[in-house]
This record gives C-alpha cells, sequence and structure tokens, in this order.
C-alpha cells in the first residue's frame, strides 16, 4: 500500500482509517519511502502534537516545523520573535540541504503558513555571516549585519533572534541553534567562542565555526529599503502625509507590523512548496475547511482595511495601506494548481466505505473513549476498561 501510494500518479488520493495519533505512524512510513514528506495540518493545535508523537514514532526522521505567523492578517504588529525564529531556521535548513544526509525528512506546518508566500531559497541562502575563533571579526560589519537581518538588540539574550554587545564580549542567538553563542574578542580577533544556557547564562560547550542566519523574513539592506519605497509608491501613490511604515523603512528602521508588506521588500517569493519540489505532500483531516475559511479571513481583514484606506484608524490617525490579498497569499486557482503537481494524500479518519475506488485503507480506527461509562451513573470507570481490555484480547484484536 505505501509504494502505491508513494510512487502512484500526481494528484489527490485519500488514505482512509487513519485517526488522529495513528497518522504519526502513517507519516514515519511515508516519509521512510518517500525520503522528503510535507505534511500540511489544519491548525497549529494539531501541529505541536503531530510534533510530538512523531518524537516517539519516528526518531530515524528529521522533523521540521513551519508555523504560521501568531497574528491576523493586516495586523499592525509583528509576529513573535520565536514564530519567525522557527520559521527561518526551517527555511535555512531546507535552502541549504545537504544531499549526502539520507536520513528522512519530514516537514510539519499548517494551512496558514502554506498559504502565504515566503523569501526565495536564493535569497535566505545568500545571505549568512561566517565565524571562525582564530579569525579577525569586524565588530562593527556584525553589528550591522544583525541588526538589518531582524536580531534584536537585549540587555540578556534569553530567546532565537536576540543579541547582546558588552565590550568586546558578543552574545546571539542564532535560528537553527538550541543554545545562543558567546563571541569573546580580544581586540578584533575572535579569540573564543561557546554555547551557553540562557537561563543560567552559563557555558555549556566551545564551537570552532558558526554561520549566522537572517532572524527575520525582512533584511533592511539598501536594496530592499530601494525595492520598499518605490513598490509602496507604485501601490499606493505619492506619499503625502505623515506614514509612519514609509517614514521608518525609509530610514532603515524596523516597524511593527512591517512584515504585513513583505512582498515590498523582495524582488519575488516563493511558497514552501518550493523548497521542497520533490516531496511527497500530506493533508490532515479537514484541511480543506480550514483553506477556504482562511481564504474567507483574509478577505475579510483585507476589506476592512480597504474601506478605511488611508483615513486611519481609531484616535492615532496611523494611515494603513493594506496590500491585495494575492501579493502575500496563495490565491485558491494558485493553491490547487500546485497540489495538482504534486503526489498529495488526504488522511481521513474513518474506515473507507464499500464501493469507493481510488482510496486505500491504513487500518486504523478510534479508540473507544468511554465517554458513555464517565456519565453513568453508578458505573465503575475503571472496572469497564478492565472489561474492554479483556474483550479485545479475547478477540484477538490487541
Amino acid at each position: 500500500m505505501i509504494d502505491g501510494l508513494v510512487s502512484g500518479p500526481l494528484g489527490l488520493r485519500t488514505l482512509c482509517g487513519v485517526p488522529e495519533g495513528y497518522d504519526a505512524l502513517m507519516l514515519a512510513k511515508l516519509a521512510q519511502q518517500s525520503g522528503t514528506l510535507l505534511h500540511i495540518g489544519r491548525d497549529d493545535a494539531r501541529l505541536a502534537r503531530l510534533a510530538d508523537t512523531l518524537a516517539f514514532f519516528a526518531p530515524h526522521c528529521e522533523v521540521l516545523t513551519f508555523p504560521a505567523w501568531d497574528c491576523v492578517p493586516y495586523d499592525r504588529v509583528s509576529p513573535h520573535v520565536e514564530i519567525v525564529a522557527r520559521r527561518m531556521e526551517t527555511l535555512s535548513r531546507l535552502s541549504t540541504e545537504n544531499s549526502a544526509n539520507s536520513a528522512p525528512k519530514i516537514v510539519l506546518t499548517t494551512v496558514s503558513a502554506a498559504l502565504q508566500r515566503v523569501p526565495t531559497t536564493s535569497s535566505i541562502s545568500a545571505v549568512s555571516f561566517p565565524l571562525e575563533v582564530g579569525k579577525t571579526l569586524d565588530l562593527a560589519l556584525l553589528q550591522d549585519f544583525l541588526s538589518r537581518n531582524g536580531y534584536g538588540r537585549a540587555d540578556t539574550v534569553m530567546e532565537a533572534g536576540e543579541y547582546a554587545l558588552r565590550g568586546g564580549i558578543v552574545d546571539v542567538f542564532p535560528p537553527g541553534r538550541a543554545e545562543p553563542l558567546r563571541l569573546d574578542l580580544f581586540g578584533d580577533l575572535l579569540e573564543q567562542m561557546r554555547s551557553f544556557e540562557p537561563m543560567s547564562q552559563r557555558s555549556t560547550g566551545r564551537c570552532q565555526h558558526a554561520l549566522l542566519r537572517p532572524a527575520s523574513e525582512i533584511m533592511l539592506d539598501d536594496e530592499a529599503i530601494q525595492r520598499f519605497r518605490a513598490g509602496y509608491r507604485e501601490l499606493f501613490g505619492p506619499v503625502e502625509k505623515s506614514d509612519p511604515l514609509y517614514e521608518a523603512i525609509s530610514a532603515g528602521m524596523p516597524y511593527p507590523g512591517m512584515e504585513h508588506w513583505l512582498p515590498l521588500f523582495h524582488d519575488g517569493l516563493d511558497t514552501i512548496f518550493a523548497y521542497l519540489p520533490a516531496a511527497l505532500v500530506t493533508l490532515d483531516h479537514q484541511v480543506d475547511d480550514a483553506r477556504k475559511a482562511r481564504f474567507d479571513q483574509i478577505l475579510e481583514y483585507y476589506q476592512a482595511r480597504q474601506s478605511v484606506r488611508g483615513h486611519g484608524i481609531g484616535e492615532s490617525g496611523m494611515i494603513y495601506n493594506p496590500l491585495p490579498p494575492g501579493l502575500l497569499h496563495l490565491e485558491a486557482e494558485e493553491w490547487t494548481r500546485i497540489l495538482a503537481g504534486r503526489r498529495v494524500i488526504a488522511l481521513w479518519p474513518f474506515p473507507k466505505a464499500e464501493g469507493v475506488d481510488g482510496a486505500f485503507d491504513a487500518g486504523g480506527r478510534a479508540g473507544r473513549d468511554f465517554a458513555d461509562l464517565r456519565i453513568a451513573p453508578g458505573v465503575n470507570l475503571y472496572d469497564g476498561v478492565r472489561d474492554h481490555i479483556v474483550s479485545e484480547i479475547q478477540a484477538r484484536r490487541r
């Protein structure tokens, strides 16, 4: 069955009999056979549960997560730095993939994340800052790289995407690393580099080499700033009155919520599918409903912003010019076209219905939840569980 799913024709097929819990085992088997698998969950809660379950069922697989931004479309706030760091970690690792790594790979994402465009693979892989003990390190260049690539300056480094400067010591927490790095400089020489535990600030090991990657999907270099200014004026006309977003970006300063204008900073965007061109795609149960709901949400927020475009919202009167939805998000036709060119497996928790062609059945069935015994008066729940186990054993089902 697995061979038929992995090597079958392009397009969508259904795998029935895959209830939650059993899906992790099936994904592990599919990844083992296909090599690379992209699983699209219906929401962040499902993504988190599946990641935990795969740690047990797929210890031989490399599991990466690509979460969605934790803010609504067309928001005035930026996604949380930890969310962005996890996204950038996954994009960085996929864009610099080593073909010598033969471990099966599972990338977990959500409908919201898969529908959103991301920086191109070439733009991610091209931006880096190498560190090597014993080599010269220009502190001014390092600080400029960090500030322009999404790192936030902090007094004490605790989270991914933060850095701190204290004389000849630099602490930095790059996306993709389990722990931050402490750089000890002697003049312009990188004398020592150690990893450390953020809470205790105690060193945990030594490093000889490291490669810093962007901590944001927006790189505020001169080229990106000029591209933003030109694109912003082309879409929304001359900037005639105070526009804090436009003013901040023009000055090379980050602005809260600037990620919602991501396409204006880049010369083209990709999708998560472009990072995994040969991957088998699996869809969580109810993904199609989640996709339609997400499309409706994006359109609703866009229309709300568009209705007051240029006039500001609230007492502050801050201008908000929303991008057309198709610039940052996939549209329905594009989503359909992408999946039509892939091997796609939709997971279905229920048994295969009789007479249905083109579907497979993995044989999984949801276990009894004993809800009836929990509410029944005078019934001992544990006796009911025992009786159920005994009956299953006697029927040779366990």
